[in-house]
């Protein structure tokens, strides 16, 4: 993490797309995967994602635990039911 963002560089191998909440909000929302061009990323780019972007249910705080969701994506499609999970 790099102050007011996190960064993930993919080199994965392909596409994905993320989904990221607080291990708090995780408990209370229900969400399924979505690919759209705002949450995709390129194999070999890397992204800067805001705080602000991250769904919190308020604002995040120093010490507040993340989930990183990523899977597979291919304009705007998921292409593989396995979502994989990085604290």
């Amino acid at each position: 993490m790099i102050g007011e963002t996190i960064v993930d560089e993919n080199n994965r191998g392909n596409t994905i797309a993320y989904f990221i909440a607080t291990v708090e909000t995780l408990k209370v929302i229900r969400w399924i995967p979505v690919s759209r061009d705002d949450n995709t990323i390129f194999n070999g780019a890397t992204k800067a994602i805001p705080w602000h972007e991250i769904a919190s249910g308020g604002s995040l705080n120093e010490g507040n635990k993340i989930i990183f969701h990523w899977w597979l994506a291919r304009d705007s499609t998921v292409i593989s039911s396995e979502i994989n999970r990085n604290f």
